[in-house]
């Protein structure tokens, strides 16, 4: 990779297109161009620039600048106001019938929950809003050029938006007659749950998405996913109540301390969940819980945890197959090998550059197609560059070992990430 542009890219990429421009009328090479960019754009990252050093039993010694004119960490680029981001209200309609038949509009970036999990809440802060005028005028504009009967309102937690009771309300007042609908992912079921399902009941009924992460309070606790049972079953009930047929749930599955207990408590809560559709539905609602498998990412207060064994998580799928049988529960799993390898690339260093070119001489192609996905190529491409995946994802990394991302600063100090991780250890252990 010549460059990383790291953080929101509205800015930065402008800045670089332009930069690569100017240079191309002076003539300037492909080196002269990215090291103006590692010099000047203070979220460009230039690998080339910058040398690692290991220790002998492997891991990160040092990384160190190979020039004294580029810097020693590379700053996140962020923007100061979402309305700063252009506007997309005429995309381009494909001739053919897409997957996502729908109009997207980004209405918050950054989420103010702070899982202790979460890679994308991690990095996206602070967290920033559209106005509800600027949202409705951008969906009036993008449904008049696409002819889409959805909107989606898309942030990392839109339950957390602080104006969406009257988003929604608005948005049904323009577009419940003329059938065009309104989706929200990722709702963070609290209490403003309880009501949006009601507000939302005059359009066409889409997917309800609710991210309960743990079936035991014990867990959620501990990830700082601060909902409770009674906050889960209060949202799906009122969802059920305004019409909805079903729900889906996701959950993860080896988060550290869990314990056979935690996994049955995630089926546990997926048939209460289902269960209190009875009272409006005259029958248990259909539950589609959706399980992944934790993976330790960088910036995040758990990116010096272990990941868990395959065998553990087969073992868990195994279980959980077993618990809903004859059950109105539906589980779907990711695929296990996939997230070991998600595991490997989230915490591996430069050395895995070659095992990544590797794989791709071995035939690995679109790998996050269930279809495609051939993990015995990546396999063989470690063996044959000496990676051994275990180094990377089955270890507890030391809180004084230098991470390969250390350079790479995002809006946690380092020192507030390990505070928050000793934090939920100490809760794990009560």
């Amino acid at each position: 990779v010549d460059v990383f542009l790291v953080g929101d890219g509205e800015e930065p990429l402008a800045q670089f297109v332009e930069l690569v421009r100017q240079a191309k009328q002076n003539g300037a090479g492909r080196e002269e161009i990215l090291l103006q960019a590692a010099r000047t754009i203070p979220s460009a990252y230039v690998p080339q620039f910058y040398a690692p050093h290991y220790n002998d039993d492997g891991t990160l010694a040092a990384m160190e600048p190979l020039r004294d004119d580029v810097p020693e960490t590379v700053q996140r680029a962020h923007l100061s106001e979402l309305s700063h981001s252009p506007t997309i209200t005429h995309p381009l309609v494909p001739l053919t019938e897409a997957v996502h038949e729908r109009v997207v509009i980004e209405i918050m970036r950054g989420c103010p929950n702070g899982c202790r999990f979460c890679q994308a809440g991690a990095l996206r802060l602070p967290v920033r809003t559209r106005s509800v005028q600027e949202i409705l005028d951008m969906a009036r504009a993008a449904v008049a050029s696409t002819g889409f009967d959805e909107i989606a309102l898309l942030s990392l937690s839109s339950g957390d938006y602080p104006h969406l009771p009257e988003l929604i309300q608005q948005l049904n007042e323009q577009f419940a007659s003329r059938g065009v609908s309104i989706s929200l992912p990722s709702l963070r079921v609290d209490q403003q749950l309880r009501y949006l399902p009601k507000l939302a009941s005059k359009v066409r009924k889409s997917g309800l998405t609710i991210a309960a992460e743990a079936g035991s309070e014990r867990l959620r606790r501990a990830l700082r996913k601060n909902i409770t049972e009674e906050d889960l079953l209060a949202g799906v009930r009122a969802a059920y109540q305004a019409g909805w047929r079903r729900v889906k749930v996701y959950f993860m599955a080896g988060l550290p301390g869990e314990t056979d207990q935690d996994i049955e408590a995630i089926f546990a809560l997926s048939r209460k969940l289902s269960q209190s559709g009875k009272e409006w539905l005259g029958q248990p609602g259909a539950i589609s819980a959706s399980v992944s498998w934790f993976v330790p990412k960088p910036h995040t207060p758990l990116q010096w945890a272990t990941m868990r064994s395959e065998e553990y998580f087969f073992d868990v799928r195994r279980r959980l197959r077993e618990l809903t049988r004859r059950s109105a529960v539906h589980f779907k799993f990711h695929w296990i090998e996939r997230s070991l390898l998600e595991g490997v690339l989230c915490r591996g260093d430069r050395r895995l550059g070659k095992a990544i070119e590797t794989a791709w001489k071995n035939g690995a192609r679109m790998d996050a197609w269930d279809e495609h996905l051939d993990i015995t190529k990546w396999q063989e491409a470690f063996r044959t560059c000496r990676i051994d995946p275990a180094f990377y994802i089955h270890r507890e990394i030391p809180a004084d070992e230098l991470t390969p991302w250390s350079h790479i600063l995002g809006p946690r100090s380092r020192e507030f990430l390990l505070g928050e991780y000793q934090r939920m250890r100490e809760i794990l252990s009560e």
